[in-house]
């Protein structure tokens, strides 16, 4: 092996070393059976947040899916299930900004969130998270979408949550890279 080969295999070496005492994760998807056990432990272990079968060190990954091109009009689109929420993510763009009077440098991104009435959420929830979530979203997608590519243009992402339990934002930006 060459010195430069060997110097990069020493450099991952070192960056894929753990701390001291530290272990790796361990992802477990969990079955029916594991669930009926955990229910059968005592409160105090689920309440020290054990993983399953007791174990501290064992995270419990939820179920992901994802279909992209679930919405034929739009340039881009995807359907994505993580544990129990579930939601529909479409791109349309990049199309011509009437709103840009004048020449820009960069093309404008729209992030628009919002709940079907069927979502499982109250309204103040509804309304408090329409506003806040699109302000979190569109920071992450900025980052990804070269905005500077298309002047004088308008990139709208649109997010549908159809059912909510747990994290929203974290698989609305997933479903719309």
């Amino acid at each position: 092996m060459s010195a430069a080969a060997l110097r990069t295999l020493r450099t991952l070496q070192e960056l894929t070393e753990l701390p001291q005492g530290a272990r790796p994760l361990e992802f477990v998807r969990r079955t029916k059976r594991d669930r009926a056990e955990e229910s059968d432990e005592p409160a105090a272990s689920r309440a020290a947040g054990k993983g399953a079968k007791g174990d501290p060190a064992a995270h419990v990954m939820p179920a992901v899916h994802i279909s992209l091109g679930q919405v034929a009009q739009a340039a881009g689109s995807a359907y994505i299930e993580v544990g129990r929420a579930k939601l529909l993510c479409t791109v349309h763009g990049p199309r011509p900004d009437s709103r840009a009077a004048h020449f820009s440098e960069a093309g404008r991104l729209v992030c628009q969130l919002q709940f079907a009435a069927f979502s499982g959420m109250c309204e103040a929830k509804v309304e408090r998270l329409s506003r806040e979530l699109p302000l979190v979203i569109h920071p992450a997608l900025e980052a990804a979408v070269q905005l500077k590519r298309f002047p004088k243009s308008l990139v709208e992402v649109h997010v549908l949550v159809l059912e909510q339990d747990g994290d929203v934002c974290g698989p609305a930006i997933t479903g719309t890279r």
